[in-house]
């Protein structure tokens, strides 16, 4: 709960002595420690916060989520990964997802490995006749021990990737990066503010020329879902605080909150 109501701090020091208390044995010894390492670097204050205004919401399986986005990006398609393009690791995972351009010559894709050993990395490819290059690794400055993927490289060269790397706000966080014509990072890559970014899972955001955007997240979702969600920049200021409890209505700081089917 102190991790879901963003008090990290409280929450690293809740996992630690659950994780002493209950010993080799404990019964949820593995999400502690995943939680733990969740909460150890989050670099987060709520100044930090965006305003946001949603305007399309829509339920979808987490593998097939992209194909309920229409962005208004000239040009742009989202497509399945290629089989050329999938290791033999990656056929017996997720298919995954991909963002092109029209006359597009570089793509970024995530991918297993040839063994799948190291987790989801970012890899890219030329594409020149219809045919690909060679993979080659976006590296250590994008890809880490963690998973990296549903990257998004726009037309301006920024890289857009989601990662559930320590230091994110938990779970996959929307990272960005710069990148140069040969489609290699060439920035460090940084996350994107709350509430684009959640303690939930979010990933495969794509921006829209009039500061819109698409992405997908869990964040309110039945369990085994998501939603797709189209969004827009907001006016107003964020209004931070938690509802401990709430039986039908609450109004505080100027908005009303109703609670409908728990």
């Amino acid at each position: 709960l102190a991790q879901l109501e963003y008090d990290f701090e409280r929450a690293r020091d809740l996992y630690a002595a659950y994780l002493v208390s209950g010993g080799k044995k404990a019964r949820f010894k593995m999400e502690a420690e995943r939680g733990a390492i969740e909460c150890a670097d989050v670099g987060w204050s709520p100044d930090e916060a965006v305003s946001l205004e949603v305007h399309e919401r829509i339920p979808a399986d987490p593998a097939a989520a992209f194909r309920y986005y229409n962005p208004d990006v000239e040009g742009l398609r989202l497509i399945a990964t290629p089989n050329d393009l999938r290791s033999k690791a990656d056929l017996r995972a997720e298919q995954g997802s991909m963002a092109l351009h029209d006359g597009d010559t570089i793509l970024v894709f995530s991918s297993l490995g040839k063994k799948g050993s190291a987790g989801w990395d970012l890899w890219k490819v030329s594409v020149r006749a219809g045919t690909f290059s060679e993979p080659v690794s976006l590296g250590e400055g994008v890809n880490s021990v963690f998973d990296e993927k549903d990257a998004y490289l726009s037309k301006e060269g920024m890289l857009y990737f989601s990662s559930n790397r320590p230091g994110g706000l938990g779970g996959f966080d929307i990272y960005a990066v710069t990148c140069g014509q040969d489609g290699m990072p060439t920035g460090v890559p940084y996350r994107l503010p709350y509430p684009i970014n959640s303690v939930n899972d979010d990933f495969f955001f794509i921006p829209e020329d009039n500061g819109g955007a698409w992405l997908a997240s869990d964040r309110a979702a039945v369990q085994g879902r998501v939603d797709a969600y189209r969004v827009g920049l907001g006016q107003g200021d964020m209004a931070t605080g938690s509802i401990a409890w709430s039986t039908d209505e609450v109004e505080q700081e100027g908005f009303v909150l109703r609670v409908f089917s728990n």
